[in-house]
């Protein structure tokens, strides 16, 4: 018998069940007793599983036939006993099998067995071996610092902002397995990938947004056709729907004039935006001038020169789906976030230190928990997560914070907090993503590092990039995954 271990997916879950059934897989094909629902029903067969192309240096396709109608996945690693890693689940069940894989390192050997799932069991190919082309961009800057147990293997997949605007997949040492350079003329704050794991779509934001704005690529791993999408305006923030739809946010100006009819200035607020698939049917959902009103001598004296003309405003800088509906929006210039109903209406306001305007949920805890010109509020278990960036006073620093919410009595505190030993201070970006099991991953933007830590807060993976900085970012147990009829090339 050979066995593979493979620590993908939460422990106890479905996936890593699946997972580990396919790691004491017997070299025959059959499956143990304590992998199968049904255990007297065989297992399924594989057979004929090859690599088929290579559309790119660190992306291979692999095809096979499973003599049952299953699932199909490759499970690939650095040495035949350990492939820890696996493609995205996807696609109906079937007997013909082609898989994407994406994120080896470079030039490097990698082993993998071609897995087909099915409602009786799991069966696999045998193991073998491949070695990924030599690497077509190799970034210099970037340091890996190490890790200990309890991190998440997988990939990062993070937008390098700074230079030629990339898109870069690091693996679990910092290596860069995949990257993408974006057309001239756009930077690259965020990227999200796409949920069948075969490429992503990324924001790119315009040099000149007064006059032009942003636009939305769709970019696959095989470096096949690139897809772009104009969104006119854009700075930050987007995300594909469910549904295929698409929200943004968008710089909104409008002149304005102070009250004493001093002052005349173009002010830029921000909406929502939601657009088809294509960037059909746009619709307005939500809308900052319907609720606040600038101040011009504030922003005068408190402009940033985001725009070249433009009084910068609110600074909208992220929005994602709520699990139960609707969206979280996060302002920055403003200290204040925001949920909306899948209209857009406004459910309630959270506001931090200094914030210009009320809020509509009380503070339990202390005031000095509050946050200031926060980035990527998301929603957690119970409450929000967000990165707190901190005022640029020359002795505060950056951190992430956690806040309980109670959306029905409208309150809120902060439970939780991280920072790196209150000594870095990230002017531009940050984000976070939480695991399951209640790690967290911290991209420090500006500042020019990616941490994560455990539930105890303890650095469980760390790496620096000093001379980048690193948008919006996300990890993935796995890239790649099922190809569509016909797909493979």
């Amino acid at each position: 018998m050979s066995t593979a271990e493979v620590p993908t997916g939460k422990a106890g879950s479905p996936e890593s069940l699946a997972v580990a059934c396919v790691a004491v897989v017997l070299s025959a094909g059959a499956v143990p007793m304590s992998c199968a629902r049904e255990p007297e029903v065989p297992a399924c067969a594989v057979s004929d599983a090859a690599l088929t192309g290579t559309p790119a240096p660190t992306v291979a396709e692999v095809r096979w036939t499973s003599d049952v109608a299953g699932h199909g996945a490759v499970i690939w690693g650095y040495t035949p006993e350990s492939l820890s890693y696996e493609t995205k689940p996807g696609g109906s069940g079937t007997t013909e099998h082609a898989v994407q894989v994406v994120g080896p390192a470079p030039a490097t050997p990698v082993f993998w067995r071609a897995v087909t799932r099915t409602a009786d069991g799991v069966c696999a190919s045998p193991v073998s071996a491949w070695t990924p082309g030599e690497a077509d961009w190799v970034d210099p800057t970037v340091e890996f610092h190490g890790s200990s147990p309890g991190f998440h293997p997988g990939f990062r997949v993070v937008p390098m902002a700074i230079g030629d605007a990339r898109v870069v997949v690091l693996d679990d040492l910092g290596r860069v397995a995949w990257n993408w350079m974006a057309p001239l003329g756009y930077g690259i704050g965020e990227a999200h990938v796409d949920p069948d794991g075969l490429g992503f779509r990324a924001l790119g934001v315009a040099e000149d947004l007064e006059s032009g704005g942003g636009a939305l690529f769709r970019v696959r791993f095989d470096r096949g056709a690139e897809e772009a999408i104009a969104l006119p305006h854009c700075h930050h923030g987007f995300e594909v729907l469910g549904d295929g739809r698409i929200v943004y946010i968008a710089a909104d100006p409008r002149q304005v004039t102070s009250e004493d009819g001093s002052d005349t200035a173009t002010v830029a607020g921000d909406v929502l935006v939601r657009i088809g698939p294509s960037g059909e049917d746009e619709e307005i959902l939500f809308s900052g001038w319907d609720h606040w009103l600038p101040d011009l001598a504030v922003l005068r004296a408190d402009d940033q020169h985001y725009y070249e003309t433009w009084l910068d405003w609110t600074h909208a800088n992220s929005v994602h789906a709520r699990p139960g509906g609707g969206f979280l929006m996060s302002f920055r210039k403003t200290n204040t976030v925001v949920a909306l109903d899948d209209d857009g209406a406004l459910l309630w306001t959270l506001t931090g230190a200094d914030a210009p305007y009320p809020g509509d949920l009380v503070n339990l805890g202390d005031e000095a928990d509050l946050f200031y010109a926060q980035h990527n509020a998301v929603d957690v278990d119970g409450g929000i997560l967000l990165f707190d960036n901190g005022p640029d006073d020359g002795v505060s620093w950056s951190e992430v914070s956690e806040f309980e919410v109670d959306e029905d009595a409208l309150t809120f505190r902060r439970r939780w907090t991280h920072d790196w030993g209150r000594r870095l201070f990230v002017k531009r970006q940050g984000d976070v993503q939480r695991f399951d099991d209640g790690g967290t991953l911290v991209n420090w933007g500006s500042g020019g590092h990616m941490t994560e830590v455990d539930a105890a807060g303890r650095v469980v993976w760390e790496l620096e990039a000093p001379r980048r900085f690193m948008g919006y970012s996300e990890h993935h147990a796995g890239l790649g995954g099922v190809l569509a009829a016909g797909e493979a090339r």
